[in-house]
């Protein structure tokens, strides 16, 4: 899994979207803010589905990593595993 980190490159982004990368990591940012509500909250399923929307979302903005987490946190929400979760 940490290969997997390793390929985050602001210097991929595609030059038809780069202008829109801003808007798309305050929403996610915003997004995180209240997923960690959820999960103190333990709701999961908003959590699994913040999770699902950053794996799906992330990869066409370049940000494959953030995909990448995106799928753990949905696998470890649908799980229940609190434990393993931590947004920061």
């Amino acid at each position: 899994p940490q290969d997997r980190l390793s390929d985050v490159n602001v210097k991929n982004i595609d030059e038809d979207i780069k202008e829109l990368v801003p808007n798309f990591l305050s929403n996610k940012s915003k997004k995180l803010e209240l997923a960690k509500e959820h999960l103190s909250n333990k709701n999961f399923d908003s959590v699994a589905k913040f999770g699902h929307e950053l794996k799906g979302d992330s990869k066409p903005y370049g940000f494959p990593a953030l995909s990448y987490l995106g799928e753990r946190l949905e696998t470890l929400a649908k799980k229940k595993r609190p434990n393993s979760i931590e947004l920061r």
